[in-house]
């Protein structure tokens, strides 16, 4: 699959697939969703990721989820997209803590609960994941679970541009535009950062 041989790949997948490899059954998914070598098929794509995700296949259980979560082939379902989520566990994937945490934020299919949110988000953020720690920010930002606090947001902000969100880049020149900076050294943002 990784040389464009999708044909040769989907052979291979789907005779796996026939002895049970939960993978290659996630495989077959991903090459129903992108239409690699066949025709995109949101159905099929789903079929086999909750043929895998049956297995307790990480990957297809997140890709399940996310088919729910975005509306891929099927209404946005952000109750059956929670409960994929929720079988995998937070802690095994940071972008699930990082969905699960902005279901939370958004009420999306739960009911609003910032503090899950933002102990999701600090899970996630903590393994890397730049779009959790910009949304830190906007939670302080917008006092969304936290006091309104522009150097706290400001520092998530600085933190998820580390971690490689680059979006978070736009917030942090508002914020500059406002007057909001770090001190020299940025010794601010790793003692704010850890007091969350």
């Amino acid at each position: 699959m990784n040389h464009g041989e999708f044909a040769r790949a989907k052979e291979i997948f789907e005779l796996r697939s026939a002895k049970g490899d939960a993978n290659a059954m996630n495989d077959l998914g991903w090459i129903y969703q992108y239409g690699l070598g066949v025709e995109a098929s949101y159905a099929q794509a789903l079929f086999w990721y909750q043929k895998a995700a049956a297995l307790h296949n990480t990957a297809a259980t997140i890709n399940a989820g996310d088919m729910y979560r975005f509306g891929r082939g099927v209404p946005v379902d952000d109750a059956k997209a929670q409960a994929y989520y929720r079988t995998v566990g937070s802690e095994h994937d940071p972008s699930v803590s990082y969905e699960l945490g902005f279901m939370y934020q958004h009420g999306l299919g739960v009911p609003i609960d910032f503090r899950k949110a933002k102990d999701l988000y600090w899970s996630a953020q903590s393994d890397g994941y730049g779009a959790a720690a910009n949304q830190l920010g906007y939670m302080h930002e917008h006092a969304q679970g936290f006091p309104l606090s522009l150097k706290a947001a400001y520092c998530w902000y600085v933190t998820a541009t580390a971690q490689g969100f680059d979006a978070a880049a736009s917030h942090l020149a508002k914020l500059e535009a406002q007057g909001v900076s770090l001190s020299p050294g940025g010794g601010d943002c790793d003692v704010i950062n850890r007091l969350d």
